[in-house]
């Protein structure tokens, strides 16, 4: 039966042997922020809970229904100031 590996085995063991050296410890420390970024990334993208269809359409809906809303309000007042305006210069 096939073991399961882990994807901090699988991201550290990438790195050659031959780069690690004394010459490269520098380097070696930044690959290894990197690989520590890359699995909590991993481990973040695991917690992700996914709204499901219901509440997707539900939220898209409110979205969509709220954005109209300000577009209304900033068209009126958008025409009450141009009227405004046009009241006052022509006067």
């Amino acid at each position: 039966m096939r073991q399961q590996t882990d994807h901090a085995e699988i991201i550290t063991g990438w790195v050659p042997k031959t780069l690690r050296t004394p010459n490269n410890h520098d380097r070696i420390a930044n690959m290894d922020k990197v690989v520590n970024f890359v699995n909590q990334s991993i481990e973040e993208l695991k917690k992700i809970r996914w709204p499901s269809k219901k509440e997707t359409i539900r939220l898209t809906g409110f979205v969509i229904g709220v954005s109209l809303g300000v577009g209304l309000f900033v068209m009126f007042f958008d025409y009450l100031f141009a009227k405004l305006v046009t009241f006052l210069l022509t006067k």
